[in-house]
């Protein structure tokens, strides 16, 4: 049995490799409130990343969003008729104004999202509802909008906004924004590879976070049906179970994890024979 088990667990590993690629632009000190918190500020933000801004750049279908937690007074933030837009362009520049970019596509529409507290550095994900296709040789567009927020002064790290790669807006519909934020968000992702159709499920909205994560591992399903049940296993890449629990799909979960070693592990998720795997870092 436990032959068999390393053999899955291994299996599991290699897939996980293989669903998702993790894309970067990290390194930033800095804490802005005007991404994620302010709207009397920055009710509207738009963020360019130019291909040479990240690593492990590559095309494939985009499925979740990562930002980096900065200063946020260990508090939870809701964000009310959050949207999030994506799209592409071989600009590598603001027009004179500067002008929004339009012709986005809706990627996630949500009347209240709520991301949980974390510690600040570490990554923290944002699972998109349609997944958005992109290509690696042009440069990638993401528009955030909300009308309110529980706690304006939630921030996130980022660099320097020099050139301008960030503009915002108090007005969600507005045409020109202002390029004076001084904080251009680190942001990552995680990809579909090209020829392989992200498949929507009832596991797509679960979350695994943070990642690296040191104490406490924060489990999520807020997409699924609130009265399905969602079976979790925890393997180390041996194949031993460290837990088994059952959750409600509209449940979050905090777990312990100070007690575990360093490395990499597995947790699965079942939902009546639908199944997802997510990787989990500890550190």
């Amino acid at each position: 049995m436990k032959k068999t088990i390393t053999l899955i667990s291994a299996f599991l590993l290699v897939f996980v490799q293989l669903e998702a690629q993790q894309v970067y632009k990290s390194g930033g000190t800095s804490n802005s409130t005007f991404l994620l918190g302010y709207p009397s500020y920055a009710a509207k933000s738009q963020c360019i990343f130019w291909p040479s801004d990240l690593t492990n750049a590559t095309s494939g279908s985009i499925t979740t969003l990562y930002y980096k937690y900065g200063s946020n007074g260990g508090q939870d933030q809701t964000l009310y008729n959050f949207t999030i837009q994506m799209g592409q362009t071989t600009a590598t520049a603001y027009a004179a104004g500067p002008e929004f970019f339009t012709g986005l596509s809706p990627v996630l529409n949500s009347a209240a999202y709520t991301i949980p507290t974390g510690a600040s550095g570490g990554w923290f994900p944002i699972t998109l509802t349609t997944p958005f296709v992109y290509n690696s040789s042009q440069t990638l567009i993401i528009q955030l909008t909300f009308d309110s927020t529980e706690v304006d002064s939630w921030g996130t790290l980022g660099t320097s906004n020099t050139p301008t790669k960030k503009i915002i807006s108090p007005d969600v519909n507005a045409t020109i924004g202002d390029p004076s934020s001084s904080v251009w968000q680190d942001m990552g992702f995680d990809l579909a590879p090209v020829g392989m159709s992200p498949v929507p499920s009832p596991l797509s909205a679960l979350t695994v976070f943070p990642t690296p994560c040191h104490e406490k591992l924060t489990i999520a399903a807020q997409g699924a049906d609130h009265f399905q049940k969602i079976n979790l296993c925890l393997m180390n890449v041996i194949g031993e179970i460290l837990f088994e629990k059952e959750m409600m799909a509209s449940e979050t979960i905090h777990y312990d994890v100070s007690q575990w070693s360093r490395g990499i592990y597995l947790l699965k998720a079942d939902l009546d024979g639908i199944v997802t795997v997510r990787k989990v870092v500890i550190e």
